[in-house]
């Protein structure tokens, strides 16, 4: 089976609908999106119709939480026009839409359980990178013990990690205006067990490498 993965979008409709068309073009059978579908750039409330009209698994990210926390005020300051153009003022649609989104979501993938999430499953503004210290990596072992994949956002950084029983993916961010963001979404094939970066900006492709990280 053939994944699209998608993660902190930030508003971006470009690179979302960039993203949308590599997909369509490599046979996807299914997409999950990892959460920020808001919050940054202007174009959330069409990235929101599209999801729900695809039906595509999302879950809440920090800034769904932020947005639905700040809402009622960002829309009664002076700044309107900005905070709209920075993705801060959204329709009602979308309000409901994200408020009604999981913190996480459990699926089966042939046969294997895949856990959707956006910085770790317990908390979305936990960083899950590599080099993160052994103790989040245990933790993460132990609380899933009958799930085989994972799928995470929130560091706008592509990963590959195998840890014990468990595959962490993350595409990386569709979003790419700083020198953080990788402006990326991924294929993965689970078959092969690869996970295939698109880079939104040159068009091109490549594996992402796998980091075996070993528990003590």
């Amino acid at each position: 089976m053939r994944l699209g993965l998608l993660a902190d979008i930030h508003g971006d409709g470009v690179g979302f609908q960039q993203a949308l068309a590599w997909f369509a073009s490599q046979a996807i059978e299914q997409i999950l999106c990892a959460g920020d579908v808001v919050d940054r750039g202007p174009d959330a409330d069409a990235i929101v119709q599209v999801l729900i009209n695809r039906s595509i698994a999302c879950i809440k990210g920090n800034h769904e939480f932020t947005l639905l926390r700040e809402h009622s005020r960002w829309s009664q300051s002076n700044q309107r026009e900005r905070l709209a153009s920075r993705g801060r003022i959204v329709t009602q649609a979308t309000l409901d839409y994200i408020a009604a989104l999981p913190t996480s979501h459990r699926l089966q993938i042939e046969n294997r359980c895949l856990v959707l999430a956006h910085g770790a499953p317990w908390s979305d503004v936990v960083d899950m990178l590599p080099e993160s210290r052994s103790s989040k990596w245990q933790r993460l072992v132990r609380e899933h013990p009958n799930d085989q994949i994972i799928v995470l956002g929130h560091t706008h950084r592509p990963m590959h990690v195998r840890c014990g029983h468990l595959t962490v993916l993350n595409p990386g961010s569709v979003y790419g205006v700083t020198i953080r963001d990788s402006h990326s979404c991924a294929i993965y094939d689970t078959a092969s067990d690869s996970l295939t970066l698109y880079d939104l900006r040159s068009q091109q492709t490549r594996i992402c490498p796998v980091i075996e990280i070993e528990l003590s």
